[in-house]
């Protein structure tokens, strides 16, 4: 019995339940709007709800039980009352009884009898107490709350009680639980005990307000303004005020202002709901504090009218040296809503004070000053700060960039240069290096990215090192790896040098990857491909940019083919042709890379089940370059027959173009069928392009008939290339235009017939 009654107990205490408010506060905070609070509940232990289930009968039984108790008679008495349970056994009297017997023989038993009659009967708040005591005696803390807890559920207002679970909750060093149920007994303390009530209010409030839980602080304050609004002091409506503006409840500010402050307002509400004070009546002998408070509520509700006439009484009467702190407030607030002149009214006392002329100061001061375009008098501001606090390193960014802002791109740099000698700043690195791209000190520039790198990527000192990490698996692999490089090379420089530096202002992820990327693209434009290259690999060896790795690949691959590196190349391109075999981007980058392994890669590509029409071209395109025309006739030729391609009727007319001119002991049938098939390719070629390919199919059919002998339809087509014009030629004159191809092959041909027409060609097209 005791134990089934220890489970319930704790399954009660760990349950929501038992932190269910008992009580309730009206967020109004004028007193004299407060509901009459109901007539509190009998507090006497004692109380008993008659809830008895007895008939008169066995009520006598159980009246004879107890006086047999009373004179001794134990064991009759025991008989008895179990009589009265087989008859009732939900009567909760005959269980009390039985606990009394057992109290003195058989503790255990007692407390089971005793639980059975508190839960038959639970308005019994004494059998609760007892119950609760018994079991902090057997040292079982937590169980005694729980049922405390829900003997307050029976009996609310029983204040015995409710100090009783504070006590236990204070001995258990539960603050929560402490917190909670001193917010229950502030909320059922008599009105007469308005300090106990305010104090432990404020307690609590503060306890919140440190947790930064502000609606939760306000909460509770709110409980002494409504129950004893004549109690409240100076401090306590300090209090309320800063909380009301933390949860910008700037109505219920101005009512506090009415109702303890004697302030009148004449307002307006908007139709969005905001409010305008027209005017308004204050008491001349109200605090600063008091004062600061309404100036803070007038900014955030923007009444800037009203809240400047009080910032210049402010000014005006107030010693910046006693109340600087409360500038500071106003500055913050008036920050806040971008009002930044006229935060330097009171900006400009507090600089020339000599409490408050602290570093922390001067610069929310250059900060205002920069934004109000002040930027001279910012700089010297910001100068001033690092003189105070040289470890205050921060400044240094903002006074870069207004130093970069007045063209002052050297004293940039010098500001940029500083670093702690424990820690690596990695915000002030990534700014000094936009100072150095911007400025074009490039050399200073690649060593400042290697250190930014540093700190996660490998920086590579051998090529052997490359490879690794263009072999596949995790960063944390390719690192040992490179470790095992360097072990055996004798070589002690770390892989990764700053890994364990201690750093400082570290950026986001995405954000490092966005500024990586951005300068790998500055490199490309500069056409320093050799140092993309060299970032790119060490931006593949990061664990940190894993997620990215892919993007990086493709970025690393493109470095390395326009830096003629195909060696390394080959392995990234290698990789993203196994993942997308249908990619024919990716195939065109493999076969630009021209390396010998190309070849083999194909073969051994081709033997696996999966089949990719790619990889059959480059192979067909490889045995057309090497001279096998018959291997490269009859892929195309059926490739051209499912598709239709004009592409694939040009390379094939290049095929036999090129079978017909080359080979020998050609009969003259055969030659003749085969021009007749090269003229019917290149023709369906033609009809196939668009007109703004105009241009590259009349050059290319003006080759044909000069490969086959026909010069007058050469000389046809060639002189139709020098007369097409359109849009995509002026646009990309140096990369699509053939002209000068054209008027080259032309003179040429002129030049055996008719030399001064050859000439007239030259001086025309190609004379610079």
């Amino acid at each position: 019995m005791n134990e089934s009654n220890e489970s319930i107990n704790q399954e009660d205490y760990e349950s929501d339940e038992f932190f269910e408010d008992d009580y309730e506060i009206d967020n109004d905070c004028d007193p004299s709007s407060s509901s009459q609070e109901k007539k509190p509940d009998k507090k006497d232990l004692g109380s008993v709800r008659n809830t008895s289930k007895l008939t008169p009968q066995l009520k006598g039984l159980m009246g004879e039980a107890n006086l047999r108790f009373a004179r001794g008679e134990i064991e009759t008495a025991e008989q008895m009352c179990l009589e009265v349970i087989r008859q009732q056994p939900k009567a909760w009297e005959p269980y009390l009884t039985l606990s009394q017997i057992y109290e003195t023989k058989d503790l255990s038993k007692c407390k089971g009898y005793l639980t059975i009659a508190t839960y038959l009967n639970p308005g019994n708040n004494s059998s609760w107490f007892r119950l609760a005591e018994m079991t902090i005696e057997e040292g079982n803390k937590k169980e005694a709350l729980a049922l405390l807890t829900k003997c307050l559920r029976h009996n609310k207002n029983n204040l015995e009680v409710h100090y009783k679970r504070l006590e236990l909750a204070q001995e258990l060093g539960d603050q929560n639980m402490v917190i909670k149920f001193q917010e229950h007994l502030i909320a059922k303390l008599p009105e007469d005990r308005h300090e106990e009530i305010i104090q432990i209010a404020s307690n609590i409030a503060k306890v919140y307000y440190n947790d930064k839980k502000y609606l939760k602080a306000l909460n509770v304050l709110q409980i002494p303004f409504k129950r004893v609004p004549q109690s409240i002091t100076l401090h306590h409506l300090n209090m309320m005020l800063e909380l009301l503006l933390l949860t910008e409840k700037y109505a219920q500010c101005l009512d506090i202002f009415v109702y303890f402050c004697s302030f009148t307002f004449e307002i307006d509400v908007q139709e969005d709901e905001s409010i305008v004070i027209n005017d308004y009546t204050m008491p001349d002998d109200i605090s600063i504090d008091l004062k600061t408070k309404f100036v803070i509520c007038a900014i955030k509700l923007k009444c800037i009218d009203v809240a400047n006439k009080i910032i210049d009484k402010i000014v005006a009467e107030e010693d910046v040296e006693i109340v600087g702190d409360l500038y500071l407030d106003i500055c913050e607030a008036l920050i806040a809503e971008n009002r930044h002149e006229m935060a330097l009214k009171l900006f400009i006392p507090l600089k020339k004070s000599k409490n408050y002329s602290l570093a922390a100061v001067l610069l929310k001061y250059s900060e205002c000053l920069a934004v109000c375009g002040m930027k001279e008098q910012a700089v010297d501001g910001y100068y001033e700060v690092i003189k105070l606090a040289p470890q205050h390193i921060e400044v240094l960014c903002p006074l870069a960039e207004l130093l970069l802002d007045l063209n002052k791109e050297k004293e940039a740099l010098e500001v940029m240069s500083y670093q702690a000698t424990d820690r690596l700043n990695v915000g002030v690195l990534i700014l000094r290096l936009k100072i150095l791209k911007r400025i074009r000190h490039l050399d200073e520039f690649w060593s400042c990215l290697e250190l930014l790198m540093s700190r996660h990527c490998i920086v590579f000192r051998h090529i052997s090192e490359i490879r690794t990490i263009l072999t596949g698996g995790k960063a944390l692999d390719k690192y040992q790896r490179v470790q095992k490089i360097r072990e055996f090379r004798n070589d002690t420089v770390e892989v990764i040098p700053n890994k364990n530096t201690v750093c400082i202002m570290e950026p986001e992820v995405e954000v490092e990857i966005a500024l990586i990327k951005e300068l790998l693209q500055f490199a490309m434009d500069i056409k320093d491909y050799a140092n993309m290259e060299k970032f790119g690999l060490m931006a593949l060896s990061s664990r940190k940019f894993e997620k990215y790795y892919e993007e990086l690949s493709h970025i690393t691959l493109l470095a390395c083919l326009f830096n003629g590196d195909y060696h390394h190349g080959y392995y990234l391109v290698r990789d993203f042709v196994i993942k997308y075999p249908k990619n024919n981007y990716f195939w065109n980058l493999f076969k630009a890379q021209n390396d010998t392994r190309m070849h083999k890669f194909i073969y051994r590509f081709q033997q696996k089940p999966l089949e990719s029409e790619a990889c059959d071209i480059l192979e067909a395109n490889a045995d057309f370059y090497f001279g096998n025309d018959n291997s490269a006739l009859k892929f195309f030729m059926g490739e051209f027959r499912a598709t239709k391609s004009p592409y694939l009727s040009f390379i094939l007319g290049i095929i036999l173009l090129r079978m017909g001119t080359t080979k020998k002991n050609t009969s003259q049938d055969l030659k003749m069928q085969l021009t007749e098939m090269t003229t019917y390719l290149f023709l369906f070629y033609r009809n196939c392009r668009s007109n703004m390919a105009k241009q590259e199919v009349f050059y290319n059919l003006g080759r044909m008939y000069s490969q086959l002998g026909i010069m007058y339809l050469a000389v046809e087509y060639y002189k139709k290339v020098l007369g097409v014009e359109n849009e995509l030629l002026k646009k990309y004159p140096e990369t699509l235009c053939l002209r000068y191809e054209a008027a080259y092959n032309l003179h040429l041909i002129y030049k055996k017939t008719n030399p001064n027409e050859a000439r007239n060609v030259l001086i025309k097209y190609l004379t610079i």
